[in-house]
């Protein structure tokens, strides 16, 4: 038991930096996605009047 709890402290430690990563490429993509269906709703609307 001795010898599974240091991995067991490890892997949260190490799981912990992997995460927050994520979320924050998500955003951006998520901005990006947003600024373009953005624009291409702007030129449609633009395209219609």
């Amino acid at each position: 038991m001795a010898l599974l709890h240091p991995p067991k402290e490890n892997t949260p430690s190490r799981c912990d930096p992997v995460e927050p990563p994520p979320p924050m490429i998500e955003s951006s993509l998520y901005s990006i996605v947003s600024d373009y269906e953005d624009q291409e709703y702007f030129n449609c609307m633009m395209s219609e009047m």
